[in-house]
């Protein structure tokens, strides 16, 4: 299967840096690759995962269905109980830490408290 095969390469890559970082266990470009392919795995797996389950129960499989959001991104986050515009600043295993367009502020949420843009962020209502 291609994804399994994608899997094994990314793996290999995971280990090859892995080899650099015992010579040069401090060298930052090398971590930071590193935790980018653990990354790329994790979403990897999410969008298998997905695909499987998809197919179990008799659905079309949709990346929509699979958060592919990562540092940078343009989303949406929960504030009270409201969704507002943001960006991401960090992405890790327990969830997301953004910050508000418009408002200067920063919170860090679970991931189920952010999502992908519906529509273009409007700052009006920041204004």
């Amino acid at each position: 299967m291609a994804d399994d095969s994608k899997l094994e390469e990314l793996r290999s890559q995971i280990a090859q840096i892995d080899e650099l970082l015992s010579i040069d266990p401090t060298n930052a470009e090398f971590i930071t690759l590193k935790n980018e392919l653990l990354e790329v795995v994790q979403l990897t797996q999410s969008v298998v995962s997905t695909n499987a389950d998809a197919l179990d129960s008799g659905s079309t499989p949709s990346l929509a269905s699979v958060s592919l959001l990562s540092v940078g991104s343009l989303c949406e986050a929960v504030f009270g109980d409201a969704w507002y515009p943001a960006s991401i600043l960090d992405a890790g295993a327990n969830g997301y830490k953004v910050s508000f367009l418009g408002y200067n502020n920063e919170e860090t949420l679970a991931s189920a408290s952010v999502r992908a843009l519906s529509h273009e962020p409007s700052l009006d209502a920041a204004a």
